[in-house]
């Protein structure tokens, strides 16, 4: 059973089958129980990372208080709530209606690890004279910010990007690309009756979430659109916690 407006949301075990709602709602719940009991803790912090700040402040512990009290303070890095001026290519996927992404892409996974990409990381991003070419498609897709990437560690970084997730989280994504919030999963008017027991996906609120947050925004971050964290940080709970703060990445680079 979820949280309230999602009553009738169900899990499913196919790997192509998912998106951050249920990363948000099962898999980070589980997770964060494991540790908890493996620790012997009654609190844990919690560092999130681009999507790992969506399933996690914005959506986990804004719909699941009892998860949320289980989290001593959140770090945000590239915090990503909405993005409605996010400007990455990566993003133009979203001009595809959605049946078409299943057409093309399949109920599968989306851009999974392989042998492939691990041979490109070592033969070609491993090469000195090519490291920087692949450090640039890298700015090209996330935004160009070349002192604060280490050139020498892009082998490393393009063995685990892309690290692969599903073609429902894809459209997920282009979802929130036109709708300008966070949302749940859109299966349509007659899935959303089944799944949510309304005809549109709920909301989620995030001025709900009250964990104590500390949010670090990248000044050239083209997926974590500054725009975006700005109206994130308006949207994040004042009340009875410390106040939510953000340090840009060129902040910390002009004070080394």
């Amino acid at each position: 059973m979820g949280p309230p407006g999602f009553g009738g949301w169900k899990s499913c075990d196919l790997s192509g089958v998912h998106s951050y709602d249920e990363m948000a709602l099962k898999d980070l719940p589980a997770a964060i129980n494991h540790v908890l009991n493996v620790t012997a803790q009654d609190q844990i912090f919690y560092i999130g990372h681009s999507q790992g700040t969506t399933i996690g402040t914005f959506m986990a512990f804004s719909a699941l208080p009892e998860l949320a009290s289980k989290i001593k303070l959140f770090f945000g890095l590239a915090p990503v709530a909405t993005v409605a001026f996010t400007d990455s290519p990566m993003t133009k996927l979203s001009i595809l209606p959605d049946a078409l992404i299943w057409d093309l892409f399949g109920r599968r996974d989306f851009l999974p690890q392989n042998d492939y990409i691990k041979w490109l990381a070592e033969h070609v991003c491993g090469k000195r004279l090519l490291s920087e070419l692949c450090g640039n498609i890298f700015f090209v897709l996330c935004g160009f910010d070349e002192k604060n990437l280490n050139m020498t560690r892009t082998p490393v970084y393009t063995t685990h990007c892309p690290a692969g997730t599903s073609v429902q989280n894809m459209v997920h994504w282009a979802q929130a690309v036109h709708g300008g919030k966070l949302t749940a999963f859109d299966f349509g008017a007659a899935g959303n009756m089944k799944h949510y027991n309304q005809t549109t996906p709920p909301d989620y609120h995030v001025k709900d979430m009250t964990v104590p947050t500390a949010l670090f925004s990248g000044g050239q971050d083209t997926l974590a659109d500054p725009k975006d964290v700005a109206v994130l940080l308006t949207q994040v709970s004042q009340r009875d916690r410390p106040l939510p703060f953000t340090i840009k990445a060129s902040d910390l680079q002009s004070s080394l």
